[in-house]
C-alpha cells in the first residue's frame, strides 16, 4: 500500500496539475509544518502563480493557512484535531476538577518539534474549529463545565473555610487536612480554587485566600498612606505572621505593581 501511494504521489507531482501538485506538497510537509516556500519549490511552482494556487486551494477547504508563510492540509488539520480532542478527553477524565490542560502542555503532546508560535497557531485554528475552548492559559475540550458532586462540594467548602481560617498564615499544599479518596482529591480542589480566583499563590509554595490578601493590602496601604512607607518588620507584626507569609505578600504587591521596594522600605509604585 505504501509502494502504492508512493507511485500516485509520484504520478501526481508528474501530472500538469499544478494545483493538484501544490496541494499534495502541503500535505506531505504538513507533519512537519513546512514553510509554503518548500511546498512551492516540491510542486515546480513559480513566483507569479503561487498567490492564485494558493487562493484556489483556501477557497476549495483542501489547505488551512496558518499565516502567510505556512499551511497544512485540511486532512492534516483534522488529525491533529482528533489528537487534541483525545488528550483532553484523557486529561478530563483524569483531573474532572480541573478547568483544563494548560496550553504549553497541549503544545508539548500535540506537535513537541514545532515552533512555539506556529503550534500556537494550530490551537487558534482548532479553537476557531470548535474542537477546544482557551481561557487564561488553559485548554479544554469545547463546552467541557466542571460538574462538582455532593461530597466535593463538601470537601471545596472545607478547604475554602480552612484558608480563611488560617489567615496569614495558610497551610502549605502537603498540609491540608482533607484525606484523599476515589472521589476527593486535594490537589485538584486546590487548583480549581486557584483557577476560580479564590485562592492567590504567592509563591509557588505558598497559598493564600484573597479576602486575606486584599486585607493584608489595606494595611500596607495604610500604612504607606500615614507613614509614607512601610518595612518589612512593621508588615510582619502587623500580620501577626511570620517573616516568610509578610515577605511573600510584599513581593507579590511588587509584581503587581502596587509597590515597589525602596533601600529597606516598600512605598507606592
Amino acid at each position: 500500500r505504501y509502494r502504492e501511494d508512493n507511485q500516485e504521489d509520484f504520478a501526481l507531482m508528474a501530472s500538469e496539475d499544478p494545483a493538484a501538485r501544490l496541494a499534495l506538497a502541503i500535505s506531505q510537509g504538513s507533519a512537519s509544518l513546512d514553510g509554503l516556500d518548500r511546498a512551492y519549490y516540491r510542486a515546480g511552482i513559480g513566483q507569479e502563480e503561487s498567490k492564485a494556487l494558493m487562493d484556489l486551494l483556501l477557497d476549495q477547504g483542501r489547505v488551512v493557512a496558518l499565516n502567510d508563510r505556512v499551511a497544512l492540509s485540511r486532512q492534516a488539520l483534522d488529525k491533529l484535531g482528533q489528537k487534541t480532542s483525545l488528550l483532553l478527553e484523557r486529561f478530563h477524565k483524569t483531573r474532572p476538577l480541573e478547568g483544563g490542560m494548560r496550553r504549553e502542555e497541549l503544545r508539548t503532546r500535540l506537535l513537541p518539534r514545532a515552533p512555539l508560535l506556529l503550534s500556537d497557531l494550530v490551537i487558534d485554528r482548532l479553537e476557531a474549529g470548535g474542537i477546544l475552548d482557551s481561557k487564561e492559559g488553559l485548554v479544554s475540550l469545547r463546552g467541557y463545565e466542571i460538574a462538582l458532586s455532593a461530597a466535593q462540594e463538601a470537601a471545596l467548602a472545607e478547604l475554602e473555610a480552612l484558608f480563611l481560617e488560617a489567615a496569614f498564615t495558610p497551610p502549605g499544599p502537603e498540609e491540608i487536612p482533607i484525606k484523599d479518596n476515589k472521589e476527593v482529591k486535594s490537589d485538584q480542589l486546590l487548583s480549581l480554587l486557584i483557577n476560580r480566583g479564590t485562592l492567590v499563590r504567592l509563591t509557588p509554595q505558598i497559598l493564600m485566600h484573597r479576602d486575606k490578601v486584599e486585607e493584608a493590602w489595606l494595611m500596607v496601604q495604610k500604612a504607606i498612606q500615614d507613614e509614607g512607607s512601610i518595612t518589612l518588620a512593621l508588615f510582619r507584626d502587623q500580620l501577626e505572621a511570620s517573616r516568610k507569609f509578610a515577605i511573600a505578600l510584599l513581593e507579590y504587591f511588587d509584581r503587581q505593581k502596587r509597590t515597589r521596594l525602596t533601600g529597606d522600605v516598600r512605598v507606592f509604585y
